[in-house]
């Protein structure tokens, strides 16, 4: 009897811990569930989860809501009870193209779907985009939303601040680089025409520089006004930088109707528009390209219209141009001309060349111009006027300079070295060097790395740069005269200056140009001239040089005259350096005699 006691309380003791057991892993079971749904209800994304329904076929034709959580109900618009049993396909409304059925499909082979999507009008979410995530498990399947509109207005803001000019409110470059490809296939489907016009405003620099950069923006703005007055329905305008604008015509009829809206253009602008106190009419060029005629794509046809706005631009300015052929010949002849130019520059392919002037009253060797020459090795010694020009267009013109100030330096020092008597050396500069270089500093640093007096170097300008911007080069000149370097005006003459207007400048030497030269013998008004121009000269304590002088006859008549110096191939003609030490040593020019030959004038 005890031991059926002791197995009955035994079997009670076990029962009762079984039981306290159970009870312990339901309390569990009731904590889980409870804090899985306080997370579940806690999120930041509406979430749901649903059923497959199946067709005959084994074909999940829709879902059926079987849960969600308080966020994802709201988002509908719906009490967590009216929702659940829903169609999935009923609260996204009607889907006439099959989109959901497509989704359902790809589930079931990939499991899971990630998309975002612009909530139709008609559909119960209230947000205008949402990020959607599928995940399948069997033939359930977890749906969360999350709305993303906040997003997307940031988004298209930035993309639209990343696409417009902040100055003009236009369409900018990247714009036009996403927009022109895309209207280039438009109109190859619709076997369409289309013109890229670039238009250029005419010496933009120029106002900027006398007006400012305050008064230039208010222009720009001005002319993009003008620009979108004459756009069309199919037309469309951005700015690509600078004084620069590109119009894109879709749907022409002709490639008439972009050279009439050229012509309007140019017609437009040769009015003043009175904007900001603009009462003087711009001048612009424009360039045209059409699609399929020029290019096929946006690359081509902004290169060609470029080229075109060029050709423009040196026929005259103010006008418009189509792009030919020929003018992508013209490209490649510039293309080649600049890598030949930077191929010179690179491999030290110029030298220099020295032309003597002389004083024409004593005939005694006075300063040498330091001429350069382009060694090339086809065509052999190439003149400044042939490489010059194109430097400067090429912006290699700062360059050249630089290696002329130093080897003209560099040869006087070596002239020094040989204990030869030195004459002062005239380099030629250009007006891009006074702005794109610090002029006084690089003849300062090749004055003292030589070791020569600043005496021996001479500084030229055409008087036509120096009529352009006075205002520009007149503190660099000070700071030359500071340095002991004279500055002498080359080509007087061909600029439409006057020389009170040099005389501002402080300047030292007049270099007469050898058109006045050559009038002394022709004309009696020639010596006439030239006598006015040496007297006013010699009022402000100007040094005259003639240039050009060929001819014993032209000597002597600037000797009566009372010219300063000469320079010209009476003289000597450029010399290379090696030439020079018997000229120094010999310090005069031997034909000349002390008495003035008198001519009759």
């Amino acid at each position: 009897m005890l031991d059926e006691a002791v197995l009955i309380s035994l079997f009670v003791g076990i029962i009762i811990i079984m039981l306290m057991r159970s009870l312990w892993r339901h309390r569990q079971s009731e904590s889980v569930v409870s804090n899985y749904q306080m997370a579940f209800n806690a999120g930041q994304e509406s979430f749901y989860l649903a059923c497959a329904i199946v067709s005959p076929h084994d074909t999940v034709v829709d879902y059926q809501i079987r849960d969600c959580n308080v966020r994802g109900a709201a988002l509908l618009g719906l009490e967590r009870d009216n929702l659940i049993g829903q169609k999935l396909s009923t609260l996204c409304g009607s889907d006439p193209s099959g989109h959901l059925l497509g989704i359902f499909a790809d589930l079931r082979v990939d499991g899971i779907h990630q998309d975002q999507f612009c909530v139709p009008a008609h559909s119960r979410p209230a947000g205008g985009w949402m990020q959607r995530r599928l995940v399948r498990q069997g033939e359930l399947l977890a749906l969360t939303l999350h709305d993303i509109s906040e997003h997307k207005v940031h988004e298209a803001e930035l993309a639209q601040a990343a696409n417009s000019d902040a100055l003009t409110r236009l369409a900018n470059r990247l714009w036009l680089k996403q927009f022109l490809p895309t209207a280039i296939n438009l109109a190859k489907t619709n076997l369409q025409l289309l013109a890229v016009i670039v238009i250029n405003i005419d010496d933009f620099k120029n106002i900027n520089d006398v007006l400012g950069h305050e008064t230039g923006d208010h222009l720009l703005q001005s002319v993009a006004l003008r620009l979108k007055s004459l756009c069309g329905e199919h037309d469309s305008l951005a700015r690509l930088g600078g004084d620069e604008f590109t119009m894109v015509l879709e749907q022409l009829d002709s490639p008439e109707c972009a050279e009439q809206t050229a012509q309007r253009i140019v017609r437009m602008f040769e009015q003043p528009s009175n904007a900001h106190g603009d009462t003087s009419p711009l001048r612009v060029s424009i360039g045209i390209s059409l699609y399929p005629a020029h290019g096929n794509d946006a690359q081509a046809l902004m290169k060609f219209a470029d080229l075109a706005m060029n050709a423009a631009k040196i026929s005259g300015k103010a006008r418009y141009c189509m792009y030919e052929r020929h003018l992508s010949d013209s490209l490649n002849s510039r293309l080649n001309a600049r890598k030949a130019l930077e191929h010179a520059i690179e491999h030290d392919e110029f030298v220099l060349y020295y032309q003597p002037r002389m004083n024409a009253q004593t005939g005694a060797f006075c300063s040498m111009e330091a001429l350069i020459r382009w060694h090339h090795p086809i065509r052999g010694l190439v003149l400044p006027n042939d490489f010059i020009p194109l430097a400067e267009e090429f912006g290699l013109i700062t360059k050249i300079g630089l290696m002329v100030i130093d080897r003209a330096c560099a040869q006087l020092a070596q002239w020094q070295a040989q204990r030869l008597p030195c004459l002062p050396v005239s380099i030629n500069v250009s007006l891009k060097q006074f702005d794109h270089g610090d002029l006084t500093a690089q003849l300062t640093d090749a004055i003292q790395k030589y070791k020569i007096a600043p005496e021996l170097i001479e500084v030229e300008l055409t008087e036509s740069c120096m009529m352009s911007t006075q205002h520009i080069i007149a503190d660099d000149i000070s700071k030359l005269h500071a340095l002991g370097i004279k500055i002498l005006v080359d080509d007087f003459g061909t600029g439409y200056s006057s020389l009170s207007q040099l005389q501002q400048l402080d300047l030292d030497v007049l270099k007469v140009d050898r058109a006045f030269a050559n009038e002394l013998e022709r004309t009696p008004e020639g010596a006439v001239f030239f006598q006015a121009i040496i007297s006013m000269a010699h009022a402000l304590d100007m040094t005259v040089v003639a240039e050009g002088i060929e001819s014993r006859r032209q000597l002597c008549l600037l000797q009566q005259l009372g010219c300063n110096e000469v320079q010209g191939f009476l003289i000597a003609p450029p010399l290379p350096a090696s030439e020079i030490p018997d000229l120094l040593v010999r310090k005069n020019w031997l034909p000349f005699s002390q008495e003035i030959e008198m001519v009759d004038m």
